[in-house]
């Protein structure tokens, strides 16, 4: 009996315990599972950011217009070049509703994405099977706004794009402007992302003894010792060769290619002893090298496979005319409509003198060169670019375009103003104008004009295109150069290009 009491004692006991000790578990798993909910809101388990909505898009009837009419190619793959697709405003960044807008752009036009596996087998001669109007999109740097900005809107027009890493800025944690492994990891899950190099710190300027130098390009001077060619050498080969092997550890890639880090570090920016000699160094540790130039054109199995060609998705190409006509100049192949610009109808006091693609108009005064050919009366859509030299305080220089001589419209360039007009008889109106600060190249400004249909789209220097809206052509016209100069001023017009849409298909130049 006592027996029995006892251990019924030590079992109510034991209970009561057992009790206490599940009542406590509760409490502490409870408040766990609070904390972790409340904790979650601000970092994921996982560490991937959260994506943005896709800006909506609906494209201007120009520009619907000029992607109807993109002509198709094949056998090469252009490469358009990206940084941060951000708000910052910054000379390497476009803000998320200009990037949607040119992969609408894309989408119209009929362009595929391609993967660098595809572009590689294209530059290395093998045997590849490419999609019409193929294209390769590139992110450079490892920003964050890859991922939240522009992978939302590939994954809209199911497009896929190249991210090159810089690992020295690669991060483990949320927060930071640059992608971390998580979200890395993400984005190649996905099946829309490839991953390549960036360099490790070959994206940076370091301090010197001659002060503030690109990282990569430069032989370094540090308390007295400038680097040797060899030093500089092992240097860069040791951070193409980390760079590579944190890509292959730390999210298991195999990365066939690397970009030149943008823009502090391009060539243009480095030792031009050294500069040559960086593409073969590349090729030792990756198989192919992206770079954005100034005449890019597209890969294809006659490219040097080290040095492939961007074209900018940044700066002059935001617009989306802009872009879509800089991907076509990339384009290996004839075009149509291309005028041999070397016979003019001088109008003015002054004189026209041609060579090839150079104009010279001279005196003091008002001349205008009008490009006589077969059809040069039957243009409305033209694209004419070139680089301008002679703009002064006295002196300004203008491109004309429908010029049927009774009605025109005119784009003439200052030292201090760009302005658009439309002459009709001896009347005029002034369309647009904007402020400008010419930079120049060269004692050189370049210009584009491009006008198709209602759209009139000039673009000077590194400035934001100027778009205006213009009346619809009643009648085509020529196109004309026109200088306004004082004293024996003189105005140059060089790389004279002038392209042609729309030409009756009977007529020859």
């Amino acid at each position: 009996m006592k027996t029995e009491t006892k251990g019924s004692s030590m079992t109510t006991a034991f209970k009561g315990r057992l009790r206490m000790v599940i009542t406590i578990g509760v409490v502490v798993a409870l408040g766990a599972s609070l904390w972790a909910f409340v904790d979650s809101t601000d970092v994921p388990a996982d560490l991937v950011s959260q994506q943005a909505v896709p800006p909506a898009v609906t494209l201007t009837a120009s520009e619907l217009d000029n992607a109807s009419t993109f002509r198709p190619f094949s056998g090469s793959v252009p490469v358009v070049g990206y940084h941060d697709i951000t708000d910052s405003e910054t000379l390497d960044s476009i803000t998320p509703e200009q990037f949607a807008a040119q992969m609408s752009m894309l989408d119209q036009a009929g362009f595929m994405t391609v993967t660098l596996a595809q572009v590689q087998a294209l530059v290395m001669g093998e045997a590849v099977q490419l999609p019409a109007n193929p294209i390769l999109l590139t992110f450079d740097g490892g920003d964050l706004s890859t991922w939240v900005n522009a992978d939302p809107v590939l994954a809209q027009h199911g497009y896929t794009g190249t991210v090159f890493v810089a690992t020295s800025r690669l991060q483990t944690e949320i927060g930071s402007t640059y992608l971390n492994i998580d979200t890395l990891k993400k984005m190649i899950a996905t099946g829309r992302w490839n991953v390549g190099g960036n360099t490790d710190l070959g994206d940076r300027t370091v301090a010197t003894d001659t002060g503030e130098v690109p990282w990569m390009v430069n032989r370094l001077t540090i308390n007295g010792h400038t680097e040797t060619i060899d030093e500089w050498q092992q240097r860069v080969v040791a951070d193409l060769t980390k760079n590579r092997d944190r890509l292959r550890t730390d999210l298991g890639v195999d990365p066939i290619a690397m970009s030149y880090p943008t823009p502090l570090n391009s060539l243009i920016d480095g030792d031009p002893e050294l500069t040559p000699l960086l593409p073969a160094l590349i090729g030792s540790q990756f198989t192919m090298g992206f770079r954005t130039g100034e005449n890019p054109t597209s890969a294809s199995d006659g490219s040097v496979v080290t040095s492939l060609q961007r074209v900018r998705g940044f700066g002059v190409n935001i617009d989306p005319i802009a872009f879509l006509g800089a991907i076509d100049e990339s384009l290996p192949r004839p075009t149509p409509g291309a005028v041999e610009p070397t016979a003019w109808v001088m109008g003015g006091q002054g004189e026209c003198l041609s060579s090839n693609d150079v104009l010279v108009i001279a005196d003091e005064g008002y001349t205008s060169c009008r490009l006589q050919t077969a059809t040069a009366d039957q243009w409305t859509d033209v694209r004419t670019s070139a680089y301008i030299a002679g703009i002064s305080p006295t002196s300004s220089a203008s491109i004309r375009v429908r010029d049927s001589g009774n009605t025109r419209l005119e784009i003439t360039v200052t030292d201090t103003k760009l302005i658009v007009e439309r002459f009709v008889g001896d009347s005029h109106e002034e369309l647009a104008s904007t402020p400008i600060n010419l930079a120049m190249t060269n004692g050189s400004t370049p210009i584009l004009v491009e006008v198709r249909g209602t759209l009139l789209m000039v673009t000077v220097d590194d400035l934001p295109p100027l778009r205006v809206e213009v009346p619809a052509p009643t009648q085509p016209g020529a196109v004309s150069f026109a200088a306004t100069t004082s004293g024996a001023g003189v105005i140059t017009f060089t790389t004279l290009n002038i392209i042609t849409f729309n030409q009756p298909d009977n007529a020859t130049q």
